[in-house]
């Protein structure tokens, strides 16, 4: 019996120690589970920040494809030359006959102006 008491303190030491160890890694496995929620919600809390980007990305695209569609190519630049220059063809024609009026105008006055001093010196 003297024998089983010496054996008996050491059996609960082995337990306490075996439970202290168990209790030791349990711990450890808690804490990494903490550290783990931390990682995963700092992981969720960027994906729904990059989610946010994207769609301000397409939003942005779309937008920018909207107003590409209204802006001219070559060859609509290429028609507003063309009328543009109709336009000057047709200003430069009219100018040219205003200016022969004009001229046939100030032909007029400068005969009426000089017929008017030769009667005047007279």
């Amino acid at each position: 019996m003297k024998d089983i008491f010496f054996y008996v303190p050491m059996f609960v030491s082995l337990c306490s120690l075996g439970i202290a160890g168990l209790t030791f890694l349990r711990n450890g496995k808690w804490k990494d589970g903490d550290e783990i929620k931390t990682a995963i919600g700092n992981v969720d809390s960027r994906l729904t920040e990059v989610t946010d980007v994207q769609s301000q990305h397409s939003d942005r695209l779309a937008r920018l494809e909207t107003e590409i569609e209204h802006v001219a190519t070559q060859g609509d630049i290429n028609v507003l030359r063309a009328e543009i220059k109709g336009v000057e063809s047709t200003l430069s024609a009219k100018v040219e006959g205003v200016a022969a009026q004009t001229k046939s105008v100030d032909a007029g006055v400068i005969r009426i102006e000089q017929l008017l001093m030769s009667e005047a010196r007279k």
